[in-house]
């Protein structure tokens, strides 16, 4: 019913876990990676968790306008099945939709709209409309949502914050959410993470107390990401736990899932093993009764890497094996090259040196075949610590 949220971070990769070099093949091995050649490209960074993506940006309005307009002639033409239809469609958002009729002055056809295909995420819509009939025109605050909105797309956030600084918007209307909603966005684009999350948390608020749960679920979620930004995961997580609780409200089990993942990563990253775990069992469980791929995928990698920490190897490897052809499924090259690497560690900790050796010898190419100098050296050192083990 949504859009895939994006994970606040790539499911975290096992550290590169390079013994010293003792034998002679492997420091010929790492001074033969480091001597430059052309047209090689730069040597990549240690791996870090990336930052977090921005929320969605303020939208367009067009589609909803055009929607607004297939309505409106809908209830013209008294074409119940039509209008259903229409207000059925989760993009452009019937919330949108409604207050573009709202806008022109057409009530009784924003009315008609709203209750046309109830569900959770519409439910407190015919209320909405029902509360602006009779209420004066906000053309000025329009006004400013259009201008702010304008300088986002130009690449100005500043003005942005500038535009919308002088005046509070009320706080029960459709307009003034999204006004809010542009502000944090602002705030982001500037790189300033805890502004941000403070004006997401304000968005999704509103967006909460007029019952417009999907909106309020991605201000949320951007509150959350902006937080983590901040380095701040104890709130990120607070916020986190806030947009898990819309999207059970909106039946979204999918937003349900990614959630959980999202807030497992928080916890583990606080040091709450169990909680993160529990979590991420949850999150499974959720991706894998809707098929999801990536999402599976992503859920045993992070379970691995919980079980990597604690020491629990044979467990972590059986999950690294099921995840290894979901991400080969998918094409994810980087995630296999890394998935094989851990693999390596993983046999290495339980003493099998020759499994050990084998899983970096299928690293060793991937890596090469991604750019990733780093990782390719570290594969041939570990790949020469094992032959030194094995006596070769």
């Amino acid at each position: 019913m949504s859009e895939r949220p994006t994970p606040i971070v790539a499911e975290p990769v096992a550290s590169r876990r390079v013994q010293p070099m003792r034998t002679l093949w492997a420091l010929l091995a790492v001074l033969a990676l480091s001597w430059p050649v052309a047209g090689d490209p730069p040597a990549p960074a240690a791996p870090a968790p990336p930052a977090p993506p921005a929320p969605p940006a303020p939208p367009s309005a067009s589609t909803a306008e055009q929607a607004a307009e297939e309505a409106r002639a809908a209830v013209a033409a008294k074409d119940d099945t039509a209008l259903r239809d229409l207000a059925a469609k989760d993009d452009p958002d019937p919330w949108l939709v409604a207050d573009e009729l709202v806008r022109r002055g057409e009530i009784d056809a924003a009315a008609a709209f709203a209750k046309a295909a109830p569900r959770p995420d519409v439910a407190a819509l015919p209320a909405y409309v029902e509360g602006r009939r009779g209420r004066p025109s906000d053309a000025t605050l329009r006004t400013l949502l259009a201008e702010a909105n304008a300088a986002f797309v130009a690449g100005e956030p500043q003005r942005v914050l500038d535009l919308t600084a002088t005046r509070a918007p009320e706080a029960d209307t459709v307009a003034s959410v999204r006004v809010r909603h542009t502000r944090g966005s602002a705030y982001g684009r500037l790189g300033l993470h805890r502004e941000s999350a403070q004006a997401f948390q304000v968005a999704g608020e509103a967006a909460a107390a007029l019952g417009w749960l999907r909106r309020a679920s991605d201000m949320y979620q951007g509150a959350e990401e902006h937080a983590y930004g901040s380095s701040d995961p104890a709130q990120s997580l607070a916020f986190a736990e806030v947009g898990l609780r819309l999207r059970e409200r909106r039946g979204d089990a999918f937003g349900v899932a990614t959630s959980l993942g999202r807030i497992g990563f928080l916890q583990a990253s606080l040091g709450k093993h169990a909680e993160a775990h529990a979590a991420y069992e949850k999150a499974l469980s959720g991706f894998e009764a809707s098929g999801d791929k990536q999402g599976i995928a992503w859920m045993l990698n992070n379970i691995a890497d919980l079980l990597q920490t604690q020491g629990e190897h044979a467990r972590e490897v059986n999950l690294l094996e099921r995840a290894l052809p979901l991400q080969e499924a998918l094409g994810d090259r980087d995630r296999v090259a890394n998935t094989l690497f851990r693999l390596g560690n993983a046999y290495e900790a339980l003493g099998d040196h020759a499994g050990a050796l084998s899983f970096f010898e299928l690293t060793l190419p991937r890596m090469e075949a991604v750019g990733d100098k780093a990782g390719a050296g570290a594969a041939l050192v570990n790949m020469g610590n094992c032959y030194q083990r094995l006596g070769e």
